[in-house]
């Protein structure tokens, strides 16, 4: 359930679109689109604990995805202002509305997408890191030899920010992140991004409440 909650809190970064191939003057009236979705996996460990793999679908401002979490499979759709969790088990599908207003969330003005520990955006991690004023510590090497830039992010001012001491390793071609860490309190949390897919064809069903299942309406604490 908490890397559920984690999950859904992250809706404001799902706004990103990829670009898409558009017609120019004089061009064949029938231009091919560009596919515009996104598909990737997050797998989020901590020592001690089974590790949880993320499959995400992101397109057109609306996101799906999916997980087995305790033995049990967890999907979520996010659209349209509302987070909506899915029970496969017994066909329940809770729908809570999005707070997306800053004045709630006065974390989110000062820290951005780190308020929220997304799961869902790689990309902005990197960027919201950058404001923040990350140092870049230079090249280094990673798991399986691979090459990676990495980026540091201590928060040292008095708040009740519950996130800390961020390390983000960064693909110096591709420019996305490969692992993140942090801290929550003296518990340790590592997401890997994996398989990451741009310009992907995406089925617009994905996004939909399967039919049979019974829509709830349902508030966070």
């Amino acid at each position: 359930m908490k890397y559920l909650r984690i999950l859904i809190t992250s809706v404001f970064l799902l706004i990103t679109l990829m670009p898409v191939a558009s017609a120019q003057d004089g061009s064949d009236p029938n231009p091919t689109v560009k596919p515009t979705g996104v598909y990737f996996e997050v797998e989020i460990s901590s020592p001690g604990k089974s590790s949880v793999l993320w499959k995400n679908w992101r397109n057109n401002g609306m996101y799906y995805g999916e997980a087995v979490i305790g033995g049990s499979k967890s999907m979520i759709i996010i659209r349209d202002g509302y987070s909506i969790s899915l029970s496969p088990d017994i066909k329940v599908a809770k729908k809570s509305q999005l707070e997306m207003i800053v004045s709630k969330n006065p974390l989110a003005s000062k820290y951005g997408s780190l308020a929220d520990i997304p799961q869902i955006d790689p990309l902005s991690y990197i960027s919201t890191a950058k404001l923040l004023n990350a140092r870049l510590q230079g090249p280094t090497m990673i798991e399986n030899n691979i090459r990676a830039e990495l980026y540091t992010l201590k928060i040292t001012e008095k708040t009740n920010f519950p996130w800390n001491d961020f390390m983000i390793w960064v693909d110096p071609k591709s420019k996305l992140p490969i692992k993140l860490k942090y801290s929550e309190g003296s518990e340790q949390r590592t997401l890997s991004f994996k398989n990451i897919e741009q310009s992907k064809k995406i089925e617009a069903s994905r996004f939909e409440i399967p039919e049979g299942y019974k829509v709830i309406i349902f508030e966070w604490d």
